[in-house]
């Protein structure tokens, strides 16, 4: 448990769901073709980034061969990566480290809600360009500790058309730029957590 009580007010405010669901419904993709995204913990800092020709054409390319679903989800996590190293070469937020607390309070980290608030924007500017054929964009979902031994999260969320199956799209267990994990969303409010890789 952390000693810092900053540390655990962040972290049962980042349970509540409330700050990024209210970021990610308000704030969409510019039809200018700017990104507003936001970092530093609950949102606490936002960056304008805007979206170039290069960067787009190579989110067009990742999407192209998305055949069904499944493809479509690698796609997403690509796709997602991708816009991370663009946007955290311009913010600083190239310096997140996954989780939350190994970079508290460093500039640039992001927690649980500056991670589902992007991810969220990420996906809706995926669906504006014409990109997701196969999935819509949902609310961010975030489960509570219970069972006791781990914290509130909160994840991005897609839906699949076809199945009406509920993804879960969660970027904060990783670092800047690597894809996000994309597991049903049944298993990740059980706990869920990718599986630890020896060193």
């Amino acid at each position: 448990m952390p000693d810092h009580p900053r540390l655990l007010a962040y972290g049962l405010l980042a349970g509540l769901g409330v700050p990024a669901t209210d970021w990610a419904d308000s704030v969409l993709p510019a039809p200018g073709r700017f990104l507003e995204v936001c970092f530093q913990h609950g949102c606490a800092s936002t960056a304008t980034v805007p979206l170039e020709e290069e960067v787009l054409a190579e989110l067009s390319r990742i999407f192209a061969p998305a055949g069904d679903a499944a493809r479509e989800r690698a796609a997403i996590a690509r796709g997602i990566a991708t816009l991370e190293r663009y946007v955290g070469s311009r913010t600083g937020t190239d310096r997140d480290r996954g989780g939350t607390f190994p970079g508290a309070f460093r500039q640039g980290q992001m927690d649980c809600i500056d991670e589902s608030t992007n991810t969220t924007r990420y996906l809706r500017l995926f669906a504006r360009q014409g990109w997701l054929r196969r999935h819509a964009v949902a609310v961010p979902a975030t489960r509570l500790p219970i069972p006791v031994g781990w914290w509130p999260h909160t994840t991005a969320v897609v839906t699949e058309l076809s199945t009406g199956t509920a993804y879960a799209v969660d970027s904060w267990f990783e670092a800047n730029g690597q894809p996000p994990h994309i597991v049903d969303l049944d298993t990740w409010r059980g706990g869920w957590k990718p599986p630890k890789v020896d060193p």
